[in-house]
């Protein structure tokens, strides 16, 4: 062996890492804001959406405000307006497909709106691509319709996120769950976690994923057993197997078949995490 042996190793070592590293892609992940109707219950319909990854929600300022970041002193002034901020990775989703959800999902492709101000349906767009695309759907509508659709699109203006009882409401409701999670105000306002499961807990996922992709995407938040038992998701854990019944030799047809399927779901999340980590 040579003296510069040990130094082409590490060399080589670094070489290897670098490559693997390299194979990783970073994506920056991309934001939209809707008002659609009180915000805790459209933030739980997109929770859900394929590709979004987190929420909040805050009011959209109709007026200049002289400390644009300051959080309303009440639920609405006169001059906010509930809306629901995501980010999405564009990866696994797009901002038409967006949309298409906001118009066929979030009934806001009305003629008239009766409520109050606050809950008036809007886009605010970021970009002027999204600008563009948002007047092209609208219109789109419109001629579908044969009649206006009130459904405002404007450049995003100040967000002023509201206070952390508003965030997440549905799942805060749901206070064993909520506690269980032990989420920091941070982690409440801007996990995958607290945006996926709000929207679950709430119902809205069944609309816009199978059974198959709910769980898997309940499995990809690696919550503990116990985390998972205050909804009775336990068996979604990979150490969780389910036995015959006491005095039983073998497990009943359907948890045979419940454990089969549980058993093939797991598999494909981890034959998924190797290809990606590859």
């Amino acid at each position: 062996m040579t003296k510069n042996a040990p130094y082409i190793a590490v060399k080589l070592l670094l070489l290897m890492l670098w490559t693997s590293e390299s194979k990783k892609v970073i994506v920056k992940l991309e934001v939209a804001t809707f008002a659609s109707g009180a915000f805790q219950h459209a933030e739980a319909k997109w929770g859900c959406v394929k590709g979004v990854v987190r929420t909040r929600v805050g009011y959209i300022s109709l007026v200049q405000w002289k400390h644009p970041h300051a959080v309303p002193k009440s639920n609405w002034m006169g001059t906010e307006v509930e809306a629901v901020e995501l980010e999405y990775n564009p990866i696994h989703t797009n901002y038409s497909s967006l949309l298409h959800f906001f118009w066929t999902s979030m009934h806001n492709h009305v003629t008239t709106h009766t409520g109050r101000p606050q809950y008036k349906p809007a886009i605010y767009c970021h970009t002027d691509e999204q600008c563009k695309l948002a007047h092209a759907t609208k219109e789109a509508l419109e001629d579908k319709m044969d009649k206006p659709v009130i459904t405002e699109v404007q450049p995003n203006n100040t967000f002023l996120e509201a206070d952390l009882a508003s965030q997440k409401m549905l799942l805060q409701a749901r206070e064993e769950v909520f506690r269980k999670l032990k989420l920091s105000k941070r982690q409440l306002i801007r996990s995958h976690t607290s945006t996926f499961l709000n929207s679950y807990l709430a119902g809205q996922c069944h609309g816009s994923r199978t059974w198959d992709e709910i769980e898997l995407a309940i499995m990809d938040l690696e919550l503990s057993i116990e985390q998972l038992a205050t909804m009775g998701l336990e068996i979604l854990h990979p150490e969780v197997m389910l036995t015959p019944s006491f005095g039983e030799t073998e497990l009943s047809p359907d948890n045979q078949r419940l454990m089969a399927r549980q058993l093939r779901l797991r598999r494909e999340r981890r034959e998924r995490k190797e290809a990606e980590a590859a």
